[in-house]
């Protein structure tokens, strides 16, 4: 169980941070990119993943959802739908 968690949290990890790396999530508004990214940068690197206990992984995986989240709070489709735009 514990190295299906681990495989699910490292797949989410190597995305964000692959995605941050190429100037952050592009669908979040661009007054938020850095704070999304920054975020996403503080997550501890893939190669550490391996050595974390059951508590850790379920941390980083809070920490995930919390950067989710924040994406979803501040996506430019939703910001567009908000103010009418199409």
């Amino acid at each position: 169980m514990m190295t299906q968690e681990l495989n699910k949290v490292a797949k989410d990890v190597r995305k964000l941070v692959s995605e941050a790396l190429v100037g952050g999530p592009s669908s979040v508004l661009p007054r938020w990119r850095a704070e999304v990214r920054r975020s996403i940068l503080m997550l501890p690197p893939e190669e550490r993943l391996g050595k974390l206990s059951m508590y850790e992984i379920d941390e980083l995986k809070q920490k995930i959802a919390e950067i989710k989240v924040k994406m979803e709070r501040y996506d430019t489709k939703r910001f567009l739908e908000i103010m009418g735009v199409k």
